[in-house]
């Protein structure tokens, strides 16, 4: 099952799984990620791709430790998003691990029990790393990225991990 799909049966971002977006600063990653927000909230397609039905209207999560100027939500708005209420965008946080990010969320979802989790993003996701994920160690990142694919199974979200590489 998947968040988006062409009548083609292209996919992407499949529901209860962790995917990644990766590529360098400033290519677009983030914003079309944000468009994907208000596109859920709104309960309207996304560009070519058709929101699974069942998730459209749902709540998005969108986290990020690079706030720049008003941040996330205030993008998320500008974009035309009408329905802000469907999305939960806390800028910076007083989180530092993969693992605050998973038990914060889940929190939250337990106050809202009869609401449907559509998206959670985590912009930019190397700041959530732990230090020994540091130079790439690939056993601490899996371990550190074990705890966003927990979130995603447990939620039923689609969660998406934004890598950026050095400009």
């Amino acid at each position: 099952e998947f968040l988006l799909e062409t009548p083609n049966g292209e996919s992407l971002f499949p529901m209860k799984r962790l995917s990644s977006v990766a590529g360098d600063g400033g290519t677009g990653k983030s914003l079309f990620l944000k468009h994907l927000a208000a596109a859920i909230a709104d309960r309207r397609d996304f560009f070519h791709f058709s929101i699974n039905p069942k998730y459209k209207g749902g709540l998005v999560c969108y986290l990020s430790q690079d706030e720049g100027g008003e941040g996330s939500r205030a993008d998320i708005k500008k974009i035309g998003c009408e329905n802000m209420d469907q999305v939960w965008s806390p800028g910076n946080l007083d989180i530092g691990t993969m693992a605050e990010i998973r038990d914060q969320i889940k929190r939250y979802m337990s106050l809202l029990p009869n609401e449907i989790l559509s998206l959670i993003v985590v912009d930019t996701g190397d700041d959530f790393l732990s230090e020994k994920a540091a130079g790439n160690n690939d056993g601490s990142v899996k371990s550190d990225l074990n705890h966003l694919r927990e979130l995603a199974e447990d939620t039923g979200a689609a969660v998406v991990f934004i890598k950026h590489f050095s400009k």
